[in-house]
């Protein structure tokens, strides 16, 4: 069964900036503050960063390097319009052409907790003959470890270069245009602006046995995240076409979702038309139903039914999911002897397991959350509080290594399964697609 391997990493900065384009008078023309964070996802050979499983502490390394310039800096003396996007577009341009990190899928910007894009690009469609993510890990991408730490290094020559307030607003603005970006073959780059937003609601769910406990009336505060898609620097209509700055889009993804929210928030979903079985799955569906004819960028709704478990919807599918952590200890028996990974060390796990699978039209959902939970429970108690080295037909426990052992646990008892994520640390981590899931053209990714 095919499958496809990404790693991820996150990195923090904090920085002041101005939007000038937005609406006079808005808050943010002003100058004011964000806690950001990037992300980056791409799909690395093995080994890249010296060894199998240093791949995304590399990674890692990269994006601290190339956003170092940005930390406790006016974005405006950095970018001519240092809006989400064009900080995303930055950020995936010196990846790719400082940094020299391959593979790049998508890079994320958010200002807040509640709000932030996703700055992809269309993967061509996958030749059945063609051949897999190269895995030499001789040359550069071999020791990228080094040539990224030592350009990590490289603080006061960044700076330099960064005070060139012309020069680097020139190279900056050009991330305006999609088609003047260093993007790889005729790949086309996509924008996900998504915002966050909280109800608190009362339901149960009607068609469930008797003794089952969603059965019985309860609430829960819920979290609905709107993704809206578009073109990113191209012709392009709605969203887009209304403004120039992500700032807008959240206020315009806010003005959609106010009315929705009147209806939702401290109410009894039951007593809802179309919500009487309100389902993760058939609320998803509810929002698309109502969202879509007025915003016809919407790409995903995605609702949090509790913390740890939620569903997605595009319009075509649904993808649950279901988080659970465990701790680990482990030891990366690859890495060479002088680097800190060879010992026993440990990390505190955080797994989200999807499924698809098609929608039952008397329960009204995919898959049971609390059925998860119990048939995955086997194999966490072999995961948790353990030491990987030690788990069966497990080389090496990488997060690539892990993911890839989880994925063969859970074949048989949730066959529903196509797509895991795991994290060592906050943001950290890989992503494994196998089965219909394997992204054959577009990749994206929610942050956990």
């Amino acid at each position: 069964m095919s499958e496809r391997l990404f790693h991820k990493a996150a990195a923090g900065f904090e920085a002041a900036r101005r939007l000038p384009t937005l609406p006079l008078g808005h808050q943010e023309q002003r100058l004011h503050g964000h806690s950001f964070k990037a992300r980056v996802l791409a799909e690395l050979p093995a080994g890249w960063g010296g060894f199998d499983g240093a791949e995304t502490d590399a990674l890692a390394d990269a994006l601290r390097g190339a956003i170092e310039v940005l930390d406790y800096r006016d974005l405006n003396q950095q970018l001519e319009l240092p809006s989400d996007e064009h900080l995303a577009a930055w950020v995936q341009r010196q990846l790719m052409g400082v940094r020299g990190v391959p593979g790049i899928a998508q890079v994320g910007v958010q200002s807040t907790s509640e709000q932030g894009v996703e700055l992809g690009r269309v993967f061509p469609e996958l030749d059945p003959e063609s051949k897999p993510v190269s895995t030499d890990t001789t040359g550069v991408d071999a020791t990228r470890t080094d040539a990224t730490r030592t350009d990590a290094t490289r603080t006061d020559a960044t700076r330099t270069d960064a005070t060139r307030t012309d020069a680097t607003r020139t190279d900056a603005t050009s991330a305006d245009s999609a088609g003047s970006d260093a993007v790889a073959g005729d790949d086309v780059r996509k924008i996900h602006v998504w915002r966050r937003f909280r109800f608190e609601a009362a339901h149960r769910l009607v068609n469930v046995p008797p003794d089952h406990q969603c059965g019985r009336m309860h609430g829960h505060g819920f979290e609905v995240i709107l993704h809206a898609q578009q073109r990113f620097g191209g012709p392009s209509d709605g969203l887009a076409e209304k403004t120039a700055s992500s700032g807008s889009h959240y206020d315009q993804l806010g003005a959609i979702w106010s009315p929705l929210h009147a209806e939702l928030d401290h109410r009894c979903l039951n007593d809802l038309p179309g919500l009487e079985n309100p389902t993760s799955e058939l609320l998803a569906f509810w929002i698309w139903q109502r969202l879509k004819a007025v915003l016809p960028e919407l790409s995903l709704v995605s609702v949090y039914e509790t913390a740890t478990a939620g569903c997605h919807y595009d319009g075509r599918e649904y993808r649950i999911w279901k988080e659970l952590r465990f701790e680990g200890a482990l030891r990366l028996t690859k890495a060479p002897a002088p680097d800190a990974r060879r010992r026993l060390h440990g990390h505190s796990y955080l797994l989200r397991l999807h499924l698809t699978a098609p929608l039952d039209e008397v329960l009204g959902w995919t898959v049971d959350y609390g059925d998860v939970k119990a048939l995955f429970k086997p194999i966490y108690a072999q995961l948790d509080h353990h030491e990987l080295n030690g788990l069966p037909q497990l080389a090496d426990p990488s997060a690539a290594g892990i993911a890839r052992w989880i994925r063969r646990a859970v074949a048989d008892v949730l066959p529903q399964a196509d797509r895991l994520e795991l994290t060592e640390r906050p943001g950290c981590g890989v992503l494994l697609c196998w089965g219909a899931s394997v992204p054959r053209r577009e990749v994206t990714v929610l942050p956990l």
